[in-house]
């Protein structure tokens, strides 16, 4: 688990399962796994949300590949940074759906580029990061329909 900004946590579904987690205001799950008996906080929130447009509509997948899940993930982050609370967002392995939400909270709070935001959480968060082109095009897409 790695702080990336003031208030702002990222991780992966294992460490969650595997630690009891208790100091975090709000949680953002990016995954299929409910982690809700794991954490305890305030708020706590679950998107659905596929890695790729490949995983979207398999057999009995009940994951969404869409831009306005990750938007609505990004928005409820940024709705607990702006509220003052400490929010841990995370993915089932932490290096693609939670990174790039972070990566477009991070744009939005600092108003920074694309590359910007991502070389601060390459600074601090200790696995490698995972960036498709449709990620990119998601925190970049939702950046410039904030502005």
């Amino acid at each position: 688990m790695n702080q990336v900004i003031d208030d702002l946590w990222l991780t992966h579904h294992q460490y969650i399962a595997d630690n009891e987690v208790t100091e975090f205001d709000a949680v953002v799950s990016i995954c299929r796994f409910n982690t809700a008996d794991k954490v305890d906080c305030e708020y706590y929130h679950q998107y659905l949300l596929s890695d790729s447009p490949d995983e979207h509509g398999s057999e009995n997948n009940e994951l969404e590949f869409s831009y306005d899940l990750f938007a609505e993930a990004v928005e409820t982050t940024l709705e607990h940074m702006r509220a003052g609370r400490k929010t841990l967002v995370h993915c089932e392995s932490g290096v693609c759906r939670s990174v790039n939400a972070s990566i477009a909270v991070i744009m939005e709070l600092e108003d920074l580029s694309y590359d910007e935001a991502a070389d601060i959480i390459r600074n601090c968060h200790d696995t490698m990061i995972f960036t498709p082109a449709w990620f990119q095009e998601f925190a970049e897409r939702y950046a410039s329909t904030n502005e």
